[in-house]
């Protein structure tokens, strides 16, 4: 079966928005799923996402976690950035924030 091809790339977006981190991630990586994990490996600075059954409910690809995920990830001073994403064999999709 051929490869469902999206409008774009794979990345996550995620803006600092008052006390909230308001997170954005593309068709190419979330499918039809509804829910999403989301992972901070902070020794390798890595952002890991997968499609998930049941953690983290989206709408349309958008969902929100605490403001120190963004200030965690986004450079100093700024406010919003996108993070192309690679999939791995396990289905993990990651991106660097270093």
């Amino acid at each position: 079966m051929p490869k469902t091809q999206y409008q774009y790339p794979p990345e996550i977006t995620i803006r600092l928005s008052g006390d909230l981190s308001v997170c954005f991630v593309t068709q190419a990586v979330t499918g039809e799923s509804k829910f999403i994990e989301i992972v901070l490996n902070e020794k390798a600075k890595e952002i890991l996402v997968k499609p998930s059954d049941d953690w983290i409910r989206m709408t349309r690809g958008t969902f929100a976690l605490d403001g120190i995920v963004a200030r965690k990830v986004l450079p100093r001073l700024e406010t919003e950035k996108s993070f192309p994403l690679t999939q791995r064999a396990d289905g993990w999709w990651f991106g660097s924030y270093a």
